[in-house]
């Protein structure tokens, strides 16, 4: 890394649960060096917009729901989320060319009062720009990124246009609402029947890696590969696909 100032919108975020759980990675002292790797060779599955519903279980308790949009784009896709828990509500709109090589991103957080911010990031060749508008005034900072970086706002659904397979493995780097990059591997560990209240599915298992956390989601073996369950071992915490249609 350079010597950028660090950047971190969670430090004005108490509602960190909501976030973490979307965000999918721990952002707190688990960032890696990240060094240059090839782009990572993927195949979308998208071809008409879709919307996907997931409910979100705190100790295997409904707490509050996930909806992940994918809007296929004459020059790639947008990937959107929308999560509530209580009055707390965090959306993203991320922005990928065909490749899913991210152009932008923002993300929002509202309902919890002072904590409520907008964090915005464009990505361009190498450079990338952070803007984040919080109660406590506005910051910015730009720092350089590798090829194979993808952003953390489209990580989980990007999964889905990779090769996955049993012992299939790849890293790629990803970057949060911290400008430090998080080295990650996404392995596939197995193969799984998996029943959740959307059916039941046979799916991948696949670890994420993220250095000094490791969570699991489960992929549909069958095109167009829609994530079905999701977990995180501290909480525990989790998401279970409840839905899927149109947006």
């Amino acid at each position: 890394m350079h010597d950028e100032p660090h950047f971190d919108v969670q430090e004005w975020t108490v509602q960190k649960m909501i976030r973490l759980l979307l965000a999918a990675v721990l952002l707190a002292g688990c960032a890696t060096s990240a060094t240059p790797s090839p782009m990572v060779q993927v195949s979308p599955p998208w071809v008409a917009a879709e919307r996907a519903e997931y409910t979100i279980l705190v100790a295997g308790q409904a707490q509050g729901s996930i909806i992940f949009t994918v809007m296929p784009k004459e020059d790639g896709f947008l990937i959107g989320t929308e999560a509530t828990m209580g009055s707390v509500k965090t959306m993203t709109q991320t922005r990928v060319d065909k490749t899913l090589q991210p152009i932008g991103d923002t993300s929002q957080l509202t309902g919890a009062g002072k904590a409520d911010y907008t964090l915005m990031k464009v990505y361009d060749r190498g450079k990338l720009s952070f803007q984040a508008r919080t109660a406590d005034g506005d910051k910015a900072v730009t720092i350089s990124y590798p090829a194979d970086t993808w952003d953390n706002d489209q990580l989980l659904m990007s999964v889905r246009s990779l090769p996955l397979a049993e012992g299939y493995s790849v890293s790629v780097t990803i970057f949060a609402g911290t400008t430090a990059p998080i080295k990650t591997t996404i392995k596939v560990v197995g193969k799984e029947e998996v029943t959740v209240p959307a059916g039941t599915y046979t799916a991948y298992k696949v670890e994420f890696d993220f250095g000094q956390s490791k969570h699991s989601a489960w992929y549909d073996v069958n095109r167009p590969y829609h994530m079905v369950k999701y977990e995180r071992p501290e909480g525990p915490q989790a998401m279970v696909l409840t839905k899927v249609g149109t947006p």
